[in-house]
């Protein structure tokens, strides 16, 4: 057998999702519906020829299979040559009694010449979330509902997160219930994953995509309320069920939208149970603004304020309002919680009306309690005869939808909720859909169809997708599968990779990468643009023969951080967790209070430190600044859009204060309103101004752990910081900064040194992973020694870029050999 197990699964999710287009196919000719049977018979047709063009390069499975290939290919031409004459009831026939049965048997013989594609009856269903366990994000009935229907339907069960996973071993550390009592286990992997909260696949974490290439997975995300209608609307179909929107990016877009309909719905493109929804009728000059079930009254500036502070900075859009109210003036629509089955057909699981307030015009969420029934409501609304065909009607309806939607997303959905209003007109609308609908009232209904469709997909294998799981999503991402570069040839050195922005290759790279040559290691330099997520490979940058070559690789052992994101949702780190990155910044590395604290805790070190307080009233802050005189207000967390602010008290009541350049003069009482405004946001600490003797001169301080994880001195160089400093700074000569002073050069530096060890010492107690450090002294008036700002894992590398680059390389050594060693002593553990 030639084909892998990836091929032999892609052909039978192929087969499956032929057999049930197909089964659409038929109904679509029974109700004569011939353009869209024409459209999804050519699908079926591409389908075909992808599962036959594989079942080709193996001979063996094309010898077993080739009596089928003959007999498809017949049918196909007889279903051809009577679409093409419009009889469709002759095409009914032929699908019903040729076509279908044919295919079952074609996808029987398929799994019998599979190895690896084995039926399974013991199944067993993981329950998946990525950052916590689904038990606990799950309401307990729910999880009560899974648990209960996986019993009765004799199928084992169990819940986990990312951090359960094990790769390698391919077991999870998962939780699952036994008499009721929940337990933790090791579990082999799963036959089905239900995926709760399912995400595109920029969102997915490695661990999921890495599961989803051996495991089928249940649930996938379709558009949200911009897309989803934009989608429709390319497809024509249903698109008329759309009220009209636009997307609101500028604050014109909706005084436009109001002078056209004089009510309109503003809501977040991917709000979620009714939240942060706004409607808004326009009289005159006057705006009538509704949240909920609270109403104001606005002028056009105040309107224009919510627009500018709630909506723009925000993902929302206006909507034309359906007039969709009961007899009693109550809003009302209809919840359609749809459900693939057992066979992997589509169902209602469950359809209610649901309504709001008569002062209202939101609908109320249903939090509990017995559902209404539909077609009674609809009768008491409309009368019986109306009534009841308007029930049949939006029961139609929301299986068309759910067929279409699933269409359009690769036939990969497995649920969704739509939401169906009937206006004055008795005119179908749809409000929207969404993935997860809510499901308090018949959570036991949704278990039964969840277990059973994962069952469906255990059973049969099918490993579905679609295009928000699709590679090609992650845009201007490297793709190896295309690529025509040199592979770097693998064997044991060290592989170190540098992660900086794209074409941002410095003298510091270069020096590393001229080093890495004679110290026998392989270096590389890569963006996040460069990475293969799903081949696990690397589009490197490697130096050689005093140029820049392109080489695809496989992941680095250690990686050195360049592009020192704090964002830990970036893709990029949540790749490389299990890489050890040597100067990776966590966020505590960021909160200056944090590291003032730390020092300050060595009684050795409080003569070097300015006095500081963390604050959270703004009388505490003037209460300081009347003590000091000469003060600087920093943020607790370092950050570029954030600046200090320069504090002086001139006289009783007058305060100087300076922020980014600029100057202004406070008395007490509007100092006091300034630091109200500045604290109500954002956390300050404060710290006496240094006085120093020499402006804007620093001397810095820079350290990297070696080759035996001790901290070593790599420079010691004076700098230039001007004010403000926007990151510039500029190196000078130690002893030709200091010629001006009476400072022994000899002694400071010794100073400095002991200062800098102490520290060190320090701050590694606390930070586990701290590799660098940086440190910015100065002199005060008196020629003492002061810190004046820490760095971790932040280290500037544009002075002596050679000597650092050999200490880089040496910290990454060592770090590979204590991962090494780990390794060595778990597996040890394990034999």
């Amino acid at each position: 057998m030639k084909l892998s197990d990836n091929d032999q699964n892609q052909v039978v999710n192929i087969v499956n999702t032929i057999i049930e287009a197909s089964e659409h196919f038929l109904e679509l000719t029974k109700e004569k519906k011939y353009t869209e049977s024409l459209y999804i018979f050519s699908s079926i047709i591409e389908g075909i020829t992808v599962v036959q063009n594989i079942i080709n390069t193996d001979d063996q499975l094309k010898d077993n299979l080739n009596t089928y290939q003959y007999k498809i290919t017949d049918c196909i031409k007889s279903i051809s040559s009577t679409l093409e004459k419009n009889e469709l009831i002759k095409v009914t026939e032929t699908l019903q009694f040729v076509f279908l049965p044919t295919l079952r048997s074609w996808k029987k013989e398929l799994l019998a010449s599979l190895p690896n594609i084995k039926p399974n009856e013991n199944i067993t269903i993981g329950v998946y979330e990525n950052t916590m366990n689904p038990i606990d994000a799950y309401p307990d009935k729910r999880i009560e509902a899974l648990v209960n229907e996986a019993q009765k339907s004799k199928i084992n069960i169990f819940f986990f997160a990312s951090k359960d996973v094990d790769l390698n071993n391919k077991q999870i550390h998962a939780d699952f219930f036994e008499n009721n009592q929940r337990k933790k286990s090791i579990f082999p992997f799963p036959d089905v994953i239900h995926n709760i909260f399912p995400k595109s696949i920029y969102q997915q974490s490695l661990v999921e995509r890495k599961l989803r290439k051996q495991i089928p997975f249940t649930s996938f995300v379709f558009g949200d309320k911009f897309n989803l209608p934009k989608t429709l609307v390319k497809n024509r179909k249903f698109a008329e069920l759309l009220a009209p929107f636009k997307v609101v990016n500028e604050e014109y877009i909706i005084h436009n939208f109001l002078r056209d309909n004089d009510k309109a719905v503003i809501k977040p493109i991917r709000g979620a149970r009714g939240e942060n929804i706004y409607f808004v009728q326009k009289k005159g000059d006057r705006y009538r603004v509704t949240e909920r079930k609270n109403t104001v009254i606005m002028n056009k500036e105040n309107f224009s304020n919510l627009i500018q502070e709630k909506i723009l900075p925000n993902n929302y859009i206006v909507q034309k309002y359906i007039n969709a109210r009961t007899k009693n003036d109550e809003p009302f629509d209809f919840r359609a919680h749809m459900q693939k089955n057992g066979e992997g057909k589509w169902q209602i699981t469950k359809i209610y009306p649901r309504t709001g307030s008569s002062n209202s015009i939101q609908i109320d969420l249903i939090k509990g309690g017995k559902l209404r029934n539909t077609e009674e409501f609809l009768i008491h609304e409309f009368g019986e005869k109306e009534g009841k065909d308007l029930d049949n009607k939006m029961k139609k309806l929301a299986m068309d939808l759910s067929f279409h939607i699933d269409k359009l997303h690769g036939l990969a959905i497995d649920e969704m909720g739509l939401d169906i209003a009937i206006d004055v007109n008795k005119r179908f609308w749809l409000h929207e859909a969404n993935i997860g609908p809510q499901t308090f009232a018949h959570e036991n209904e949704r278990a039964a169809n969840v277990v059973a469709y994962s069952k469906y997909l255990a059973k049969n294998r099918i490993f579905h997708t679609n295009q928000y799981n699709d590679r090609n999503l992650l845009k201007n991402q490297f793709n190896s599968t295309n690529s025509k570069l040199e592979y770097l040839k693998s064997d044991e050195k060290l592989k170190i990779g540098i992660l900086g922005k794209p074409n941002e290759i410095d003298n510091f790279v270069l020096s590393t990468a001229y080093i890495a040559k004679y110290e026998d290691v392989y270096l590389f330099y890569f963006s996040p643009n460069d990475v293969d997520y799903e081949e696990m490979l690397i589009r490197g940058k490697f130096y050689e023969n005093s140029s820049w070559v392109e080489k695809v690789v496989s992941y680095p052992d250690v990686i050195y951080d360049r592009l020192k994101s704090t964002n830990k949702n970036n893709n990029i780190y949540e790749e490389f967790q299990n890489i050890p990155i040597m100067n990776e910044i966590y966020d505590s590395y960021l909160n200056s209070l944090d590291i003032y604290e730390h020092l300050a805790s060595a009684n050795l070190l409080e003569d070097y430190l300015l006095p500081f307080r963390k604050i959270t009233k703004a009388k505490e802050l003037i209460s300081f600044i009347d003590q000091y005189i000469e003060t600087t207000v920093k943020p607790i967390t370092k950050s570029s859009s954030k600046h200090p602010y320069y504090i002086e008290k001139l006289k009783a009541l007058e305060y100087l204060v300076i922020e980014n350049g600029n100057e202004e003069i406070y008395n007490k009482l509007t100092l006091e309103h300034l630091l109200k405004e500045l604290l109500k946001n954002n956390q300050y600490f404060v710290t006496k101004k240094r006085a120093y003797h020499n402006d804007n001169k620093f001397l810095k301080v820079q350290l990297i752990k070696g080759l035996n994880n001790d901290w070593e001195i790599v420079n010691i160089y004076p700098v230039i910081i001007p004010e403000p400093s926007n990151g510039i700074e500029f190196a000078s000569d130690f002893n030709s900064a200091l010629k001006l002073t009476s400072v022994d050069s000899g002694k400071l530096e010794k100073e400095l040194k002991d200062v800098s060890t102490k520290v060190s010492e320090t701050l590694n107690s606390k930070y586990e992973h701290l590799s660098e450090l940086e440190l910015y002294f100065y002199l005060d008036s008196n020629h003492q020694l002061k810190i004046s700002k820490v760095n971790l894992n932040q280290l500037n590398t544009d002075y002596n870029e050679l000597h650092v680059a050999k200490k880089v390389l040496e910290c990454a050594k060592s770090i590979n050999n204590r991962k090494i060693k780990t390794h060595n002593k778990e597996t040890q553990t394990l034999l």
